[in-house]
């Protein structure tokens, strides 16, 4: 049955004779999308939503195929919309550098638009089965590569990328090991585009589709994410030969309260650390690594003052590594450091910077060229960067762990990075608490799974209070620290786990990095030159 065949072909017609239809559809359109777009990710996560909510702002798009200012305007609104609706829990930490970081990463929604509008335009006059798959392969590549951008301008920002959504799916999660989430985000959008390019065309008047070419582009779309999933469900299985290896874990999960105008006073901060970690050895003695959290108290842990004698009592009565974030002061400047203490036998350290900070959390971005900025924040000082990545080496096990921090674990490109550097497993250590009970630990965990895909490598996370849980290589989570009500944020405890993993082996991810990045360059660019040919060639 044809669906199209309830709708008037004259559509657009019936639309363009009424006042002001850009503004009513283009934005009633955006504003559908940008919801559909919040609904895929946590809490909700309505998954499904992201194979069709980009369709009706594509469609509204190429109705409107003359107004590219309105196009530009109306992805604006579908970006505040989004990142509005998935982010609004950063305004815990500061609303007005929440508010800015909305307006700032919803320009990429906007060039979007304005881009998507040309493309449009130009394919639909004369629509083929050719012209459709390269509109809608344009349009996914536009969009990589804007996110793509989203995750490398002012240190970035790739949160929420829309392959992300994914997460829940096994096998098509897979697919990250071959390009990333990226490549993901490119098959969801070139899915959305294609339907939205079928759809417009049939309500064009005087366009006229065939139906054969509506079962070819169905049939392709299906042995596209067919093999997609093919290809998940052999990876998963086709494990190297050879022995697992294994190591016990034991984190902590202190759940000391974060709130900017009113901090928790520092000796009950440390008090609370201490009495959990007594607990969790007292349960759990002598494990092969403990862990604490980024660290929860304003001073450092891991230098001469108070706290360092107490960080000593629980190193020496454990006997083992000791994981654990501190803030670090040296030379007048402040890093976000991991620091992992071996056994005391043999007493050395090694240490680790965190190299990406979190924009308005860490950092201003252009603070210093526009001093206004620092304004919209409730704090004064700017971490440093760290320059390098860090592998601590757990030499008695002849395992080697990478230490990341906070959303560290959210950036491909970094994580790969520290990958290539030949880790076993990440730990990362996290301090969710800023954000209370709101989605952004799951939002967060949901993101970091990838990495385990893309690497094929365990992710541990260890939270003040967020979600301590750690994933396996595959990005299932194979244990999560939960209370008997079955909750994880904003819950005191610890997570005692025996993890294990074969050897990693190198995906195509680790070898060729962001290569559908490229290829979306140069489809854009082809799009770009033979669209340009055959102009000319009309003229």
């Amino acid at each position: 049955m044809q669906v199209t065949k309830f709708l008037p072909k004259d559509l657009l017609a019936r639309i363009q004779n009424r006042k002001n239809p850009a503004l009513v559809i283009l934005w009633s359109a955006s504003f559908l999308s940008g919801f559909l777009l919040v609904l895929s990710f946590p809490p909700f996560s309505f998954t499904w939503l992201s194979w069709v909510c980009l369709i009706p702002y594509l469609v509204a798009v190429s109705l409107f195929a003359g107004k590219a200012r309105a196009c530009w305007a109306s992805g604006y609104g579908l970006g505040l919309i989004f990142f509005g609706g998935t982010l609004w829990w950063i305004g815990h930490v500061t609303v007005a550098g929440t508010l800015a970081l909305v307006l700032y990463l919803s320009l990429y929604p906007a060039f979007f638009g304005w881009a998507a509008v040309r493309s449009l335009g130009r394919s639909l006059q004369e629509p083929d089965l050719g012209s459709l798959w390269m509109t809608a392969g344009e349009l996914a590549s536009l969009w990589v590569v804007l996110e793509w951008i989203r995750g490398w301008m002012l240190t970035g920002f790739p949160w929420n990328w829309l392959g992300s959504a994914l997460y829940p799916f096994l096998h098509l999660r897979q697919g990250a090991s071959l390009g990333g989430v990226l490549l993901l985000s490119w098959l969801l959008v070139f899915t959305n585009a294609l339907a939205a390019v079928v759809l417009s065309s049939r309500w064009r008047k005087g366009v006229s589709l065939p139906h054969s070419i509506l079962w070819v582009k169905l049939g392709g779309l299906l042995c596209l994410w067919g093999s997609l999933w093919l290809y998940g469900a052999w990876w998963k299985d086709a494990l190297p030969k050879g022995p697992e290896k294994t190591i016990t874990l034991l984190a902590i999960q202190p759940n000391i309260p974060q709130v900017v105008d009113r901090p928790f006073p520092e000796d009950q901060a440390f008090a609370k650390m201490l009495a959990v970690t007594q607990k969790a050895l007292s349960a759990h003695p002598k494990p092969d690594l403990l862990i604490w959290p980024e660290t929860p108290i304003g001073n450092p842990l891991v230098q001469a003052n108070g706290l360092w004698s107490g960080v000593q009592r629980v190193w020496e009565s454990n006997q083992g590594f000791f994981l654990l974030g501190s803030v670090e002061v040296d030379g007048g400047k402040v890093y976000n450091s991991a620091f992992l203490l071996a056994p005391p036998s043999q007493p050395t350290f090694w240490r680790y910077r965190k190299n990406h900070l979190v924009m308005f959390g860490e950092y201003i971005p252009l603070g210093n060229v526009f001093p206004f900025l620092r304004q919209l924040v409730p704090y004064t000082i700017d971490f440093t960067p760290g320059q390098t990545p860090s592998i601590f080496p757990l030499s008695p096990y002849q395992v080697r762990l990478a230490p990341l921090i906070c959303f560290e674990d959210t950036l491909p490109s970094y994580v790969r990075s520290v990958a290539l550097l030949g880790p076993d497993f990440f730990v990362n250590l996290t301090n969710d608490g800023w954000f209370h009970q709101s989605p952004g630990a799951w939002q967060h965990l949901a993101n970091a799974i990838f990495r385990a895909v893309e690497c094929d490598r365990v992710l541990f996370q260890c939270a003040n209070t967020g979600i301590t849980a750690w994933v396996n290589q595959d990005g299932t989570i194979r244990e999560m620290l939960r209370d008997s009500q079955g909750k994880s944020l904003a819950i005191e405890g610890f997570l005692a786990a025996r993890v294990s993993w074969h050897t990693p082996r190198k995906t195509l991810y680790l070898h060729l990095g962001d290569w559908i990045v490229v290829l979306s360059a140069a489809w854009i660019l082809s799009s770009a030159g033979l669209r340009a040919h055959r102009e000319g060639s009309v003229r």
